[in-house]
């Protein structure tokens, strides 16, 4: 094992690609600080502080690490190298795990980089400190890295299971793409919709919409097992996680959060372990 992570960490350093996608979540991050930065000069009666800007968008992270996954992953299966790991005797299961801690390292890396040097060394004092204290951070910014870990540990399981390098970039960035925009986003509206709402009637006397003052179901409300079916999904899934990340949100309704995110890792990872495992590598 100990060979297997030096190998991948020599590789991953060593990749144009990995330096690549450091510059682009570290440029994003500093997109969003300039961003608020001009807001504030253009409105100097509103407050505008660093907050919003201290944590990375987990939507770039994953698109970036979708792609650093698949080439790199994808070239060990393009140049054979995965078979000749087994055929020098290192268990699928070392090689698999020891992919996970490389590829988690360069997660974290882009979420944790990006945080300390533009979010916090550029961010606070360009625009004036935070309105919030440190300690609102934390959970929060705890959270979203084991979302960035989640998602990691989600890609590797796809990519450990397609060979070819190509289909396994594309299907890796369509499925960050859908998990965090097409999935978690109709989640969070079902979820958020209330159960009951004004009635409205027409009324020809003043050609409009008039409330009767009573209330009715909302068709948008999900109940019963759909609605426990959709918080599971909404707290299991990685994107459902960082939605609900923010120092803004009460730390009451966020302390499950790091065990879900965990359950998660520890699902997918086990998930992708025993697919390699079973396997035929060509």
């Amino acid at each position: 094992m100990t060979k297997l992570l030096s190998a991948g960490y020599r590789r991953l350093f060593r990749s144009v690609f990995f330096w690549i996608g450091l510059a682009l979540t570290c440029g994003h991050q500093l997109l969003g600080v300039l961003n608020n930065l001009h807001y504030k000069a253009a409105f100097v009666d509103q407050v505008i502080k660093a907050d919003h800007t201290l944590l990375p968008d987990t939507l770039i992270t994953a698109l970036v690490m979708s792609v650093l996954i698949a080439l790199f992953i994808g070239r060990e299966y393009s140049d054979k190298t995965v078979r000749n790991k087994i055929i020098t005797g290192h268990s699928r299961l070392s090689i698999y795990l020891s992919n996970l801690i490389v590829c988690s390292t360069a997660a974290a890396i882009y979420y944790v980089v990006p945080t300390l040097l533009i979010g916090l060394g550029l961010g606070a004092p360009l625009l004036g400190g935070f309105e919030l204290t440190a300690k609102a951070f934390i959970l929060p910014a705890l959270i979203g890295l084991l979302a960035v870990l989640g998602l990691t540990s989600l890609f590797l399981l796809v990519v450990m299971a397609i060979q070819n390098r190509t289909v396994a970039a594309v299907t890796v960035l369509i499925l960050a793409i859908a998990l965090m925009m097409w999935v978690t986003v109709p989640m969070r509206e079902a979820l958020e919709a209330p159960q009951y709402v004004d009635e409205y009637v027409f009324s020809e006397e003043v050609n409009d919409f008039v409330s009767t003052g009573n209330t009715i179901e909302s068709p948008a409300y999900v109940g019963g097992p759909a609605r426990v079916a959709l918080e599971f999904l909404y707290n299991f899934l990685p994107s459902g996680q960082e939605e609900q990340a923010s120092p803004y949100n009460k730390t009451a309704d966020m302390a499950d959060l790091p065990f879900w995110g965990l359950a998660f890792i520890a699902v997918t990872t086990v998930g992708g372990a025993w697919i390699f495992q079973k396997k035929e590598l060509k």
